[in-house]
């Protein structure tokens, strides 16, 4: 049972933060998208 717990808790949790730590993810700015779309 505490592996289990263990596991999800590392799926859910730590990995996805892993992730983002090492391949430096950004949050896309709302501002800067909006501007590069050009106006259909």
């Amino acid at each position: 049972m505490g592996g289990l717990i263990l596991a999800t808790a590392l799926t859910l949790l730590f990995l996805p933060a892993l992730y983002a730590a090492w391949f430096r993810v950004k949050k896309p700015e709302p501002a800067a998208r909006e501007a590069s779309t050009p106006a259909v």
